[in-house]
């Protein structure tokens, strides 16, 4: 019996520890939430027009979040082929591990005012071509299109030493 209660108690503990990450982490405006990203056209020399989903509480919560999950994906994950000449983006970030190897940097670059908003662009003007759904009682799903400063943000990342450059070799 003992056994079992200290089983128990074990497994309540990792959960309760791992979600007080979660909460320090949603607080400062970074999570790992899942997102979709897709490319949807070849914009100005040096950037990339994404199509891409946030979630929040409200609806100005959710645009900020899809211009987070714009920049995430750009780094991490890569962005899938769309059409309208747009190919595939590959992810800047050639290592699996770096956002948790360089986890200091990325929670101060996606702050809820971070440096990563820098590289992204969504007027006020887009806010009539958004996508709107409310998909329960507290939770909203944007869809917008945004502009990504691919260049710009490929120089900060390597001059931060984050990934490396280009003419760093293989």
């Amino acid at each position: 019996m003992r056994k079992i209660l200290s089983l128990i108690f074990t497994i309540l503990m990792v959960i309760g520890s791992s979600a007080q990450s979660k909460k320090k982490k949603k607080k400062a405006g970074y999570t790992n939430n899942d997102y979709e990203v897709t490319c949807i056209g070849v914009g100005k020399q040096g950037t990339k027009l994404i199509g891409v989903y946030g979630y929040g509480k409200k609806v100005e919560e959710a645009t900020r979040a899809a211009k987070r999950n714009a920049i995430h994906g750009v780094i991490f994950r890569g962005v899938p082929h769309g059409g309208n000449g747009c190919q595939g983006i590959k992810p800047l970030a050639k290592s699996v591990t770096l956002e948790t190897e360089r986890q200091d940097f990325f929670e101060k670059f996606f702050a809820p005012e971070g440096p990563y908003l820098k590289f992204v662009a969504y007027s006020e003007q887009d806010a009539a071509a958004r996508q709107v759904s409310k998909i329960d009682k507290k939770t909203y799903k944007v869809g917008i299109g945004v502009s990504v400063m691919f260049d710009a943000l490929r120089k900060e990342l390597e001059n931060a030493g984050i990934i490396r450059k280009l003419t760093s070799g293989f």
